[in-house]
């Protein structure tokens, strides 16, 4: 046992040492550059096998792929008109109602119904000043009297090319 421990020391102290007296080493940019490194010095030897070296290539993107992307990816700071927020038991489906009675009354804003425990929330529309979702907002209480207590404008992540 005593023997296990000064060895495990004396092999810390030897690594400490040697690092100590290394220069100091830029940091590799991917994992390529890091395979690269530790084979360097020829002491270690890394195979990688042919499907994680291809991972490893960088990836050519035609600039026609980034207007394929979700709307999702790449969103900005804005504003929302909230016409619904709920946790009942039947929340979804008083939201889901809400949802198709504003877009046939509003087909050109986009409306997402959203869980986000414990509240189904319903938010129309992609506003980029709180002006437009303020007038937007007016106009929904004006078309729906009902909701007038529940239409809200809200900061929210909105798609930038709406």
């Amino acid at each position: 046992m005593v023997r296990h421990i000064t060895f495990t020391a004396i092999l810390l102290a030897v690594s400490v040492a040697s690092f100590a007296q290394q220069p100091e080493a830029t940091a590799p940019t991917s994992l390529q550059n890091i395979v690269d490194e530790l084979q360097a010095d020829g002491i270690i030897s890394v195979e990688l096998p042919q499907s994680l070296y291809d991972r490893l290539q960088p990836v050519e993107t035609p600039a026609d792929a980034k207007e394929a992307q979700p709307s999702s990816v790449g969103r900005m700071a804005g504003y929302r008109v909230q016409a619904f927020s709920g946790n009942s038991a039947n929340a979804k489906r008083e939201g889901q109602t809400r949802e198709n009675q504003i877009r046939n009354f509003f087909p050109e804003y986009r409306c997402n119904l959203v869980y986000n425990a414990p509240y189904w929330r319903l938010r129309v529309g992609d506003f980029r000043t709180r002006a437009e979702a303020e007038e937007a907002a007016a106009t929904m209480k004006r078309a729906f009297p009902a909701f007038k207590r529940e239409i809200t404008v809200v900061r929210d992540r909105i798609a930038p090319n709406y």
